[in-house]
Formats: C-alpha cells, structure tokens, sequence
C-alpha cells in the first residue's frame, strides 16, 4: 500500500526522512587545520575506509573528551566531520568490531611508528613511560604494578617517545602494568627502528642491556643519575667553571669523564640557594642543627648529574633536558583525558587498538592546546 484516501484527497504514506542539516564546526575546523595530516599517514598503511574511521574516532574522542563509544554517532552526526568524512559506522557494535580487527594487525601499527620515527631521525627525543590504570580481565595487560598497592587498581605500562622539536608524540607502545620500565624499553628499542638519535630518558630506564642496545644503534643517550656514595667521592666542590643562565636561574657546570662515559654536572644558584634554606630550617624546627652534616651535604645542594655517552655541548645538554620536562608537564596535563571511559577496555586486540588511537588523541590535544615550549 502507497498511500490512503482521506477526505477525498490522496495522502502518501511514504516515509519521510530527516537530516540532521545543523551540524557544529568551529571544534572540527581548528582540529583539521592542524591534525588533517594524520589521515594522510594513515592512508599509507590502511585502506581508505579504516583510515578514516581511525581518524574520526580519533577526533571525536579529542573534540568531546569524556564521550563514549555509545554517544560518537550522535556526535558524528550532528559535528561538520560528517561532512567532509561521510559514511563512517560509529554504532557501539561497529566500533567494537573495528577495534577487534585494528588491533589483531599489530604490525601495521608498528609499521606507522617507525615511518615516523624515519621522518624525525636524528632529533632529540624524549621516552618516557606511565602507568595507566585498567581494571579489565580480559586482556593480558592489566596488571598490579609498583603503585596498586596506594591506589588499588590495576595497570597498563605505556613508553611513548616524543619529538623536542616538533613538540609531538612520535611512537607509542604497551606493555604489562607489572613489567618494569627498562624491561619495556628493552622491547622498545628492538621493535622500532631508532637510529642515529639522541634519547632524553628517566631513571627508571638506567640498565646495561638497554645502553649496549643504544651503543649498537649508534644512538646519543642522556639520563640524570642517583648521586650515590661512589660520586660523593668526585670533587663536586670545585671546578664548576662553566656558566650559563636558564629561566633567570645561574647555572654552574662541569664533565667529569670515567670510564668512557661523560658525567656532566650542574649546579643550580636558585635551587642551591633554596635546599641549602630548607635544611637548616627542617634540622633548627627539630632542634637537631648540626653545622658537620651541613658542610657534607654542601656540595650536593642544587646539584644534578646526568650521564652520557658522548661528549655534548653542556648547555645544550641541560636546556634539552628541562624541555624534556616541560613536554612531561604537558604530558600529565592529558593523562585524566588519555583515561577517560576506558579503564575496562575488554580484550587484547581491542586494547591494542584503542591505545593506538590515544596515540592520535595526545598527538591532536597536544597540537590544539599545548603552550609554546621555550
């Protein structure tokens, strides 16, 4: 039946449909303007289809960041996205089932890091890692790690690398809750090709293998080091004869070559000045002042050691390290967002796929709202 007779006029019972003609854009033009390249990459490693579903996903999750799977469509829908990149399935099912299969091709994933990491070789990058809780038993990642016990969930061990200079995420991986950083970064440094670059790292990653596998990769590597009882035996009393100012603060420092390696040592006047305060205060309030421990601990107030493998310019070295900090600032600024509505991620594939997707996430949020770095 097409139709009926009502009151002697003909009426259509065809139904009618309708278009969501409204849709927001300002949100998607600022995110196109400076992310749009992504797609681009993608479009080297998955079909037409994939790529832009990643893209979209992506997108969506950086322009509303506590959306859930069960609202993207809505989003998609009425978000000028849909304009420029139509036809995509955003149903809770569809997504699922698109995590399942973007995640069981690990190797593509792979594939698209180290093209990247190729496009910034030779640039200084910094790696680092975080513990992201995940309370899923479903995949082989969750685990209880070095700080469940305080918080009382389990967790995902993620090592990101960033580029300084471009000021962007350039390789991401994950890895067990419970597994330790050098561990993981073991595994990082055989699975992506980092050649010829220069590693800005953290403590947690000081082990003999991981150096060995830097060496044969012919790669630069800094970390600050634990002033232990065997420095303290190194005159850091004196020979601070290099200076240089950073942020209003006078630096004071000096190499110190052992073994082959390159100690570069610094004194900051302002943090000196300031932990120097801060002891005599803490040892007068408990009436324990001891002007004998003062004097030993003298040498090491505003003192940081970072060890290396080559002979680096010592300024160059400190400023590439204090912006290694502030991208980790930024880092943790995104943390809540990177977490939001997915500690039960269910499955390893999915897992896998949704982690790669957060990669774009950070990328696009760090594009959009990051400061200019000094």
């Amino acid at each position: 039946m097409i139709g009926k007779i009502i009151n002697g006029v003909f009426q259509s019972i065809e139904k009618q449909t309708y278009e969501v003609d409204i849709k927001s854009y300002g949100l998607f033009a600022l995110n196109e303007k400076l992310n749009n390249h992504i797609f681009r990459e993608l479009l080297n490693f998955y079909d037409f289809e994939d790529a832009r579903k990643l893209y979209v996903i992506a997108s969506l999750r950086t322009m509303f960041s506590d959306i859930k799977n069960e609202h993207l469509k809505h989003e998609y829908d009425t978000n000028f996205i849909s304009k420029i990149y139509p036809k995509c399935a955003l149903s809770p099912n569809t997504i699922s089932s698109f995590l399942e299969k973007i995640g069981k091709s690990s190797s593509k994933m792979e594939d698209f890091m180290n093209k990247r990491l190729e496009e910034f070789s030779n640039h200084s990058i910094v790696i680092d890692g975080m513990l992201k809780n995940n309370t899923s038993e479903t995949n082989i990642f969750s685990e209880m790690s070095r700080k469940s016990r305080t918080k009382g969930a389990q967790n995902l061990n993620l090592i990101y690398a960033y580029d300084i200079n471009a000021q962007e995420p350039v390789a991401s991986s994950v890895y067990p809750g419970n597994m330790l950083d050098y561990t993981a970064f073991r595994d990082f440094l055989r699975t992506y090709k980092i050649k010829n670059g220069f590693l800005i790292l953290d403590r947690g990653f000081d082990d003999k293998e991981c150096k060995n596998l830097m060496r044969e990769k012919n790669i630069k590597y800094l970390m600050p080091i634990k002033i232990n009882h065997t420095f303290k035996k190194f005159n850091l009393k004196s020979g601070f004869n290099f200076t240089f100012t950073y942020d209003d603060d006078t630096i004071r420092a000096k190499k110190i070559i052992i073994n082959n390696k390159y100690y570069l040592c610094y004194k900051s006047t302002l943090t000196e000045m300031v932990e120097k305060k801060n002891f005599i205060s803490r040892a007068h309030k408990k009436g324990a002042y001891d002007e004998i421990k003062l004097l030993e601990r003298e040498n090491l107030f505003g003192l940081i050691i970072f060890e290396c493998n080559y002979d680096l310019d010592l300024k160059d070295i400190y400023v590439a390290y204090k912006k290694r900090w502030e991208i980790e600032l930024l880092f943790k600024q995104f943390k809540n967002v990177l977490e939001q509505n997915e500690a039960n991620v269910q499955g390893n594939y999915r897992l896998l796929a949704t982690e790669f997707i957060n990669f774009f996430i950070f990328n696009y949020a760090l594009q959009n709202k990051k400061p200019p770095l000094k």
